[in-house]
């Protein structure tokens, strides 16, 4: 995601060799569309992105979306994924998190979900995760997905609840265990330190 006084809040692609220099950028897609992440290998020929366009004025909360592209640089075939469930722990909206995983039974994508609740008389957002599955060559169809009323993880320690953004567990990074029966998550805590979490 990139902020710029020209093009607002928008997402683009960078590319480098060695993650040091940078030598392309350009705009995928235009404010405000957030939360991109790209599937680590082509789907039936074809980049896959899951993102989170917003607007003013739309009659439902922000949701993950899911589009094509043949080059990294066009992208359309957009699609819904998944919108925020009412009366759950994802009720105002809902963003992809790292990278979707590639396992035997499905694509493992991590994702955040916000929820208003009230901290004596205020009304403070809360930032939980949750794993959705979603089908190898399709990945529109979602396989399984984390219950409304229970989340994958919410803010539990003190780094996570109090910061400069409190109650916020935001999954960002994820990598593989070398027995691969694991992985390691890592999240924003509070937008104010980084927290690494180990789910089997």
């Amino acid at each position: 995601v990139g902020v710029s006084l020209k093009n607002g809040i928008s997402s683009y692609v960078a590319v480098s060799n060695n993650l040091k220099d940078w030598k392309k950028r350009w705009m995928i897609f235009s404010e405000q569309d957030k939360d991109v992440v790209l599937f680590p290998e082509k789907i039936n020929g074809k980049y896959v992105v899951l993102h989170r366009p917003e607007t003013s004025f739309s009659n439902y909360k922000p949701g993950i979306w899911l589009s094509y592209s043949p080059n990294l640089i066009h992208w359309g075939e957009d699609k819904i994924l998944m919108r925020p469930r009412k009366n759950s722990w994802e009720q105002e909206r809902i963003g992809a998190g790292p990278p979707p995983i590639k396992t035997d039974k499905g694509w493992l994508c991590i994702y955040h979900g916000v929820e208003i609740k009230k901290f004596g008389i205020e009304d403070k957002s809360v930032y939980s995760a949750g794993a959705m599955l979603l089908d190898l060559k399709k990945p529109e169809k979602i396989l399984a997905v984390s219950p409304k009323d229970k989340p994958l993880f919410e803010p539990s320690h003190d780094f996570e609840k109090v910061g400069f953004m409190n109650n916020v567990t935001f999954p960002t990074g994820i990598v593989e265990t070398l027995d691969k029966k694991s992985v390691l998550l890592y999240c924003g805590g509070a937008d104010t330190v980084t927290v690494v979490k180990k789910i089997s």
